[in-house]
């Protein structure tokens, strides 16, 4: 596959490849593979070669914190820098999209399409689908409704977006001692929970399959906490300096139309507080929510996110009206 970026659009050749990845379809999940390409990405026009290069000596020590510290899934320096790098930039300009503005909406396009690029560089979704993207399934597969309608995939995931990006900003406030690691789950208890966190025996069943991957591998806890104490304080400065705030991308979301509270998809905080949880249930894929579960401050976390002084609730995030884009 070859991408051509310019000034005014993106071009994309040979629209017939497809990223591997597993489709969502209806309740319970079923999921359909889909092959990659034979052929990988060649080239995308331009690019300076010492960019590029420095941009993947930038994320080195990013990508060998986390590996080390999650032993999980490793993290692709490249994919990881094709989506981050220019984040703020395709995503800066929100009135202009609403306002549909030819540059504007170029840098959109461009952000989603270096974003599919960077899940079939990768061979799966995880650069552009995380912890986010767990919970607006969640919300899916409930059948959210807003008006009658069935609830957008862009306006769930927008919304959960903001609520991962503000358990970041918890998170990376905290220092993690020598005590911090939660006692290792037993699968009675996990299935306890599941039973609790959906009424259908047929999401039970989904869940329990993906959670049992991750209790396989329960033993591990200990050390991934370790490693991860150790790799903290230069993890913890990548991600201040790499993730964009909560507030801020709830302006950018307000701005362009888009829903950017809980309230804008039926959302009470209340149940919001129930669903990060439930989020980390349905997919094996380990995430922010898995990690703070090893350390046992799921729970806390939550909860001063939507305390009287929390991010939730707190004057800040008063939920904003809805805009609609002109017709």
């Amino acid at each position: 596959m070859r991408a051509r970026e310019r000034d005014d659009a993106v071009e994309i050749g040979d629209f017939e490849q497809r990223i591997g990845h597993r489709l969502d379809v209806d309740r319970p999940r079923r999921r359909r593979e889909l092959p990659l390409p034979r052929a990988g990405i060649l080239r995308i026009d331009p690019v300076d070669a010492d960019t590029q290069l420095r941009a993947l000596d930038r994320q080195e020590a990013v990508r060998a914190a986390v590996e080390d510290a999650l032993g999980e899934e490793a993290m692709n320096p490249g994919p990881f820098a094709m989506v981050q790098d220019n984040l703020s930039a395709w995503l800066g300009r929100p009135a202009g999209v609403r306002q549909r503005d030819r540059a504007a909406l170029a840098g959109l396009m461009r952000g989603l399409v270096m974003a599919g690029l960077a899940m079939q560089a990768h061979g799966n979704s995880r650069p552009a689908s995380g912890s986010e993207h767990q919970m607006s399934h969640v919300w899916e597969m409930e059948r959210l409704t807003v008006d009658g309608e069935p609830a957008a995939h862009g306006a769930c995931v927008g919304v959960a977006t903001v609520a991962m990006l503000a358990l970041y900003e918890w998170f990376i406030a905290q220092d993690i001692g020598p005590a911090s690691v939660a006692s290792q789950h037993e699968p009675r208890r996990v299935e306890a929970e599941l039973r609790a966190s959906f009424p259908e025996p047929s999401l039970v069943a989904s869940a329990r399959a993906e959670m049992n991957v991750k209790l396989a591998q329960i033993a591990r806890r200990p050390a991934r906490v370790l490693a991860l104490r150790a790799a903290w304080p230069a993890l913890r400065e990548r991600l201040r300096a790499t993730l964009v705030p909560a507030a801020t991308m709830a302006r950018w979301l307000s701005a362009c139309g888009a829903a950017s509270h809980p309230s804008h998809v039926g959302i009470t905080v209340a149940k919001l507080a129930a669903d990060y949880r439930r989020a980390r249930l349905i997919r094996r894929r380990y995430t922010i929510l898995d990690c703070l579960e090893d350390l046992g401050w799921l729970d806390d976390a939550v909860e001063s996110l939507v305390s009287d002084a929390g991010f939730w609730t707190g004057a800040s995030m008063t939920p904003p009206p809805r805009q609609t884009s002109p017709s």
